[in-house]
């Protein structure tokens, strides 16, 4: 499967470098859990576990990390909905994006 992340993806990112950057003991361990949940998730989408109820919305955590993938999938292909950090509550703007803009956009 491929992995493709929305525009709603794009702040969780930028956040989650951000903090790597800013502790840069911890930045190799997270890059190796990241690539880990990608390559697990692209082997087997249903790897993760349902996110608050959301219909089609999962979520795989980063192990080492205090970040998750929120994600759907369509066809062959894995939707990165948001890059979570599990101490917040930041991804409730990515999650209303998706479920009002972008699934009538990509068709999920």
């Amino acid at each position: 499967m491929k992995i493709q992340f929305l525009e709603s993806s794009i702040l969780g990112l930028q956040w989650m470098r951000r903090y790597y950057r800013e502790r840069p003991h911890l930045k190799d361990t997270a890059a190796r859990s990241y690539q880990k949940a990608k390559d697990l998730l692209r082997d087997n989408s249903v790897t993760g576990r349902s996110f608050d109820g959301i219909a089609g919305v999962s979520e795989r955590s980063i192990l080492n990390t205090p970040f998750s993938i929120l994600y759907t999938v369509k066809d062959d292909t894995i939707y990165v909905i948001d890059i979570r950090d599990g101490r917040g509550h930041r991804s409730e703007r990515a999650v209303r994006e998706y479920t009002q803009h972008l699934k009538k956009k990509y068709h999920l």
